[in-house]
């Protein structure tokens, strides 16, 4: 596809010109007072944020898990300045539902909401940004919104595309010109924002007269055409079906006089046109004009002169910077008359990680996968990758960014346009020339012009790192106590602050929700002694909701709709969970809000309880636990047996072994012997006993050392503690409900080095997997790629 090659003739004219009209970027003067003026603004280091989400529809009962990824824009790698990222899910009405602040480490994160009863609407978005971001009018929060399923919600998504489309039209530049070969970009969605393919577009004039004929998109919807704009004519863009013109849109009113530039890449050259009609010739001929190419603060000034109706010159993209950029025509005042974005793709390859190979087999044991991942190439640095792991028919992940897009192109431009499957990894001619569609669609993009030219710009919001103890050692000799020391309770940071004259403390430091805060004053001998202290947390960042919510995104299926949706809800597949397997996800999202007490559960069906300090002490291992349940323990050599409480109405009044999972993996019970109760958070199970058992482990680090020498504070804004995986409990691997929208496994943080990593996921009764893999490395090469595995076809 060369849509960018010229003909013969043509490009012969063009490369001559090259030379007497060649542009070297390098020859930039950086004393020019607009260089100084960008390289201000572009001094602050600018953050942005990407959450990879397990998919973007839930079950009530299920979990939203994520990872989040923060990046320094300026330096182009993880960023290393803010550890505090604030995340909240805000209802269609902008109401908070929830939120959490989530803990980051060179540049990633992790965190988990639960979907429970109380979200009562189908439509929210997840919010994500630093408290830093908030300086910058450009830097814009993480938003992704997702959708809560029950079966009248199946119906979304399903519309007449071609009846319900509307087109969004660009002029490349900024406008039309009359009696000028214009450029215009578009994209046609329907009503719920979707772009798609389309074949019958036409271009008419007011007269009917058709001016281009069988208009084609990309499967994104988006399109680009050229034509000559004559003076007095208005042009129109039709959708046509069969006899009827289902859409006309008119194109943006021409003027009559002005300058138009226009921009191809031919190989490694960008070559461009300045176009001026013979009414506005004798204004701009031999008059000196600027020409600016521009991008995160770096910039290049170069003057060019107007000599006939069409001035030719030519960029060397090796000596722009990669990705987007902006050139900007001035006058001779500076003021700008047109600009437009263009990506440059050269430099892709040190900015984008190298594919993921992926090599798998079955276990043993038939259940699992056991999964190799290995670089295509060796590493320079390692890479921190979070796999979302779904059934191959999969309709619930429908991002609207992955990590290159977030972070490549979407924090110069408006992402509404852009797609997610963008794939970097591997650029074809007609991936750049979507991208050059997007360009011309954003016109500016997020840095204007004359906002840049303001020059430095002072923050506001600091840089937000750990949560901030402010207070007193009310019992404080500051002639002869210096420092304090402090912790978590339940982390293994610590720090030290001092003690001023007038016995106020300042200090930073890692603390989690429900942690508790250990200080002791310090001598000079070193001698620890518990103090009498006041301590303040710092106040969470205010969340707010975004003035138009973004619910134009999400959708089920792109093909075949009302096919999937009617088995859905016609037959034994639209089945969901069960009240049973909703009953048990809800108790385990809730549990840790009910503090000291076993979990209340309104159904005969199921029980459930918390783990406590109590049982800890007095039954010690999760085998004395469950016999104190009820359960008969039976050990054969090396096989270990959980037997039911009860007999079932089948067993002839014998008990019967019955299934445990542990963090929703099936368990081969060896691991049950001597397992410390100390690592359990609480364990479900049916009614009668003779059914299941569901342990959720704990993760997080267990305490019941002493406190003396301590003054103990219960923490309050602190961390989200992370939260691990587990299964949810669906209650039929083979039902439409889980392949359409269940999760298999969610690993959030997979680090892949210099030597092949390995991991295990289950099978549950699939007989294809996909795995969606986002990721960053320690030097900023981004991934983003999709996999699918063939279990029926292992060897």
């Amino acid at each position: 596809m060369n849509r960018f090659r010229l003909p013969i003739n043509q490009r012969l004219v063009q490369w001559l010109l090259f030379f007497a009209f060649h542009i070297t970027v390098a020859q930039q003067n950086d004393l020019h007072p607009l260089s100084i003026k960008h390289a201000n603004y572009f001094d602050n280091l600018r953050e942005n944020v990407f959450l990879h989400l397990n998919k973007t529809a839930f079950y009530k009962g299920e979990q939203l898990w994520f990872t989040a990824y923060v990046f320094d824009q300026k330096e182009e790698k993880p960023s290393i300045k803010s550890s505090n990222l604030h995340v909240g899910i805000f209802d269609n009405s902008g109401k908070l539902q929830g939120r959490k602040m989530i803990y980051i480490e060179n540049g990633v994160g992790y965190g988990n909401f639960a979907i429970d009863s109380s979200f009562a609407h189908k439509d929210y978005y997840i919010k994500a940004e630093t408290s830093w971001m908030r300086n910058f009018k450009e830097s814009k929060p993480f938003i992704q919104n997702f959708k809560i399923l029950d079966q009248p919600a199946f119906s979304y998504g399903i519309s007449n595309k071609e009846e319900s489309s509307a087109f969004s039209i660009y002029p490349e530049g900024g406008y039309l010109v009359s009696n000028l070969r214009n450029t215009i970009a578009f994209k046609v969605s329907d009503s719920l924002g979707r772009g798609y393919q389309l074949n019958n577009i036409q271009l008419v004039n007011d007269k009917g007269e058709v001016v281009k004929n069988n208009i084609s998109t990309s499967k994104s919807g988006l399109g680009k055409i050229s034509f000559y704009l004559r003076d007095g004519r208005d042009y129109f863009l039709r959708l046509k079906k069969e006899k009827e013109f289902l859409i006309t849109t008119a194109l943006p009113v021409a003027r009559k006089k002005g300058l138009l530039l226009s921009l191809n890449q031919v190989d490694d050259t960008m070559i461009g046109k300045l176009l001026v009609n013979k009414p506005e010739l004798e204004q701009w001929i031999n008059k000196p004009i600027s020409l600016a190419i521009h991008r995160n603060g770096q910039l290049s000034i170069q003057e060019i002169v107007i000599e006939s109706e069409e001035t030719v010159f030519s960029l060397d993209k090796y000596e722009i910077p990669f990705g987007v950029n902006a050139i900007t025509i001035l006058d001779s005042l500076q003021e700008p008359i047109l600009s437009r974005l263009f990506f440059n793709d050269l430099g892709i390859e040190d900015r984008i990680a190298d594919d993921v190979l992926v090599d798998y087999q079955i276990n043993d044991s038939k259940d699992s996968l056991i999964i190799e991942l290995r670089k295509k190439e060796p590493l320079t640095a390692p890479i921190s990758l979070s796999i979302s792991v779904l059934p191959k028919e999969s309709l619930a992940y429908s991002p609207k960014n992955s990590v290159t897009t977030s972070f490549l192109t979407s924090t110069y431009i408006d992402d509404s346009h852009l797609s997610s499957d963008l794939n970097f990894d591997n650029l074809s001619r007609g991936d750049l020339f979507e991208l050059d569609i997007l360009m011309i669609l954003n016109k500016q993009g997020r840095f204007k012009w004359n906002s840049i030219g303001q020059g430095i710009q002072v923050p506001k919001y600091p840089f937000e790192s750990g949560i901030e103890i402010t207070g007193k050692i009310l019992d404080a000799d500051p002639a002869k106590e210096k420092q304090i020391w402090g912790s978590g309770d339940r982390t293994k940071t610590f720090f030290f602050s001092e003690i001023k004259s007038d016995k106020s403390i300042r200090a930073n430091t890692i603390l989690y929700e429900k942690d508790s805060l250990r200080i002791t004053v310090l001598d000079k001998k070193g001698k620890l002694r518990k103090p009498k202290a006041e301590i303040s947390f710092q106040k969470l960042l205010e969340m707010k909701a975004e003035e138009q919510a973004p619910f134009q995104y999400i959708y089920f299926s792109d093909e075949n709709d009302n096919d999937w949706n009617s088995d859905f809800l016609n037959s034994e597949k639209g089945k969901g969970l069960t009240k049973e397997a909703t009953k048990l996800d809800e108790v385990v999202l809730t549990a840790s809000r009910i503090p000291k007490a076993d979990i209340p559960i309104n159904d005969a069906d199921v029980s459930g309880k918390r783990i406590t300090d109590e049982d800890i002490k007095r039954r010690g291992t999760l085998q004395n636990y469950l016999i104190k349940l009820g359960y008969r323990i039976s050990i054969n050599g090396g096989s270990v047996t959980v037997l039911s409480r009860t007999p079932t109405p089948t067993s002839m009044g014998q008990r019967v072994p019955i299934p445990v999972y542990v963090g929703g993996m099936i368990s081969n019970g060896s691991d049950l012997l001597n397992k410390p109760l100390s690592q359990v958070q609480a364990i479900y199970y049916d009614g009668f006993g003779n059914k299941f058992i569901s342990i959720v482990p704990r993760y997080d680090f267990y305490s019941s050392k002493t406190n003396r020498g301590f003054k103990l504070f219960s923490v309050k804004n602190g961390f989200s503690r992370p939260e691990e995986y587990y299964d949810p409990g669906y209650y039929n691997y083979q039902t439409g409900a889980f392949k359409y929208f269940g999760v298999i496994d969610w690993l959030p943080k997979v680090i892949l080095d210099y030597e092949p990593k390995t991991i295990k996921i289950p099978i549950l009764d699939q007989q294809k997997v996909q795995l969606k893999i986002e990721g960053m490395s320690s030097s900023g090469r981004l991934i983003s790629v999709s996999k699918q595995l063939d279990i029926d076809n292992i060897d």
